[in-house]
């Protein structure tokens, strides 16, 4: 008969892994976790006071509640709820762990989250080749047959990379130093391939930024070499395609913004940067008028995109806000969107020791993706954040 403990850290360690591949499977892991813990009996004594903190799953939990009192304030009624449901089962099943005594640890979650971009890399690079897809230039289309548009495939592979570099900077490793040094070169170079320039960009700050708290040289010196390497960096991305690409389009944006030159704007509203451009506008005009309860959270897609086409745009196709921050703030309101910059800081504070480069690499992205309306991004995050608040009362870094 399998023992309770051994069910599970099967179940907690499979669905660490099968949260790159399927949305469907990754929650009846999580469903069979919380049905675990619905039907097991305590045995053991109630563990002490302080490891019984449910403090930032209630947080996650609030947030949760702000989001379905949007949907129920907003026509359609409750549209779209099923894709937050990561933010009230996750943290109740930290709440189920916590209370019952189980354990885990958080370097074996981060090997077999390793293991899984692996796989998936291996998978896909069969699979690209058999079909004849391989290119030696730039391939968004990459992770497509993992149903991950190249954005979503790079957030993933980027957190790889972020928890390689927490193993590495609490002495501990995947495999060995040198074969973790090729890995880590191995997913920068996949996050080149597939165009994934924001997990990409984030991964090397944040090097960058550990570079700097290492080295032990004068406070200008670091200065220095800091503005040395981000001119370094933005002069090595004005040599690819996609980075000259969007920065063209930025920059024609910014003159026709400034001309007021409508019809430019409306001849290329299908392109990438201005749809972006259109949506960034339209979201902050739409929340000085609904600056209190925002608009919905179930409408931000529709309702702007709406606007946008209605004033003519008529190439423009709809797309999020990408931007969590602003995702937030016009969907939630004022309220909403400031719990959640309240919720991001106290996982910046509260996280421990080198663990909090995961959430600094997640900001960046949220800054131009709204990555946690989406179940693969709500279903990482929130996994290793609680994961890791987790590890500062029960100790659990260690196997």
């Amino acid at each position: 008969m399998v023992s309770e403990k051994c069910f599970f850290y099967n179940y907690f360690y499979l669905l660490i892994y099968s949260s790159i591949f399927s949305n469907e499977v990754n929650k009846i892991i999580l469903l069979s976790l919380l049905l675990f813990f619905l039907f097991f009996k305590k045995k053991q004594k109630r563990i002490n006071n302080k490891v019984e903190k449910y403090y930032p799953e209630k947080l996650v939990l609030i947030l949760f509640g702000l989001i379905v009192l949007s949907t129920v304030i907003f026509k359609p009624y409750l549209k779209g709820i099923d894709i937050y449901l990561y933010y009230l089962l996750i943290p109740l099943l930290f709440i189920c762990i916590k209370k019952n005594g189980f354990n885990f640890s958080i370097i074996k979650s981060i090997k077999y989250f390793i293991t899984s971009i692996l796989v998936s890399i291996i998978i896909l690079l069969v699979i690209n080749l058999f079909l004849n897809k391989l290119t030696l230039s730039i391939n968004p289309f990459f992770s497509k047959y993992l149903n991950l548009t190249h954005v979503y495939y790079g957030m993933f592979v980027g957190s790889a990379n972020i928890l390689l570099l927490i193993l590495f900077l609490n002495k501990e490793k995947y495999l060995s130093y040198t074969i973790d040094f090729f890995i880590f070169l191995c997913f920068l170079i996949i996050l080149t391939y597939i165009g994934a320039r924001m997990s990409l960009i984030a991964n090397i700050v944040i090097v960058i930024i550990i570079i700097f708290k290492k080295l032990s040289i004068s406070f200008y010196k670091k200065i220095l070499l800091l503005g040395l390497s981000l001119f370094t960096l933005f002069f090595l991305f004005t040599k690819t395609a996609r980075f000259t690409k969007g920065t063209k389009q930025i920059m024609t944006i910014y003159k026709s913004s400034i001309k007021n030159d409508k019809e430019e704007i409306i001849k290329n509203s299908w392109l990438n940067m201005y749809r972006r451009y259109l949506v960034t506008k339209y979201t902050i005009n739409e929340f000085k008028q609904h600056y209190i309860f925002g608009i919905g959270i179930q409408n931000v897609t529709t309702k702007i995109s709406s606007k946008i086409k209605n004033d003519g745009y008529i190439h423009f196709y709809p797309i999020n806000s990408h931007n969590q921050f602003l995702h937030f703030m016009i969907g939630l309101g004022i309220f909403g969107f400031l719990f959640f910059i309240y919720l991001l800081f106290y996982f910046i504070k509260e996280t421990p020791n080198h663990s909090v480069l995961f959430i600094i690499f997640f900001i960046i992205i949220m800054s131009t993706e709204s990555i946690l309306v989406r179940g693969k991004g709500m279903s990482l995050f929130f996994l290793f954040t609680l994961s890791f608040l987790m590890n500062k009362t029960l100790n659990t870094l260690n196997d």
